[in-house]
This record gives C-alpha cells, sequence and structure tokens, in this order.
C-alpha cells in the first residue's frame, strides 16, 4: 500500500458514524450498511496499530 496511514481509520470510522446519524430513522438497511463500515474502519485501526506496533519492536 501507499501513503496510507493509520489515521486514515480514524477520518473513516467518524465519516461512518456521520452517515448513520444522517440515515437515523430513514433506511434501516442503510444504516446497517454503514454499521458494518464503521466496525470495519475500527478493527482496521486496530490491526493497523498492531501491525505498527510489531514492526517498530523489530530489531536493526
Amino acid at each position: 500500500m501507499t501513503a496510507v496511514y493509520r489515521e486514515q481509520w480514524i477520518f473513516w470510522a467518524a465519516t461512518n458514524v456521520f452517515s448513520i446519524y444522517l440515515w437515523w430513522g430513514e433506511s434501516l438497511q442503510i444504516q446497517g450498511k454503514y454499521l458494518i463500515y464503521l466496525i470495519n474502519s475500527i478493527v482496521g485501526w486496530y490491526q493497523w496499530s498492531k501491525a505498527a506496533k510489531q514492526n517498530t519492536d523489530l530489531p536493526n
């Protein structure tokens, strides 16, 4: 991956929270979709953080 940063996962999580709020009471299916995206972005941020920590712990 090129030019990918851990902070981008936080941006997408915030975007998904906003989208859930935006569709509140309108469409349960779309809310569910954005909820799945939110979970995916949280898991992605966690895995990215874990991998970054493991990479910094490697000896040079």
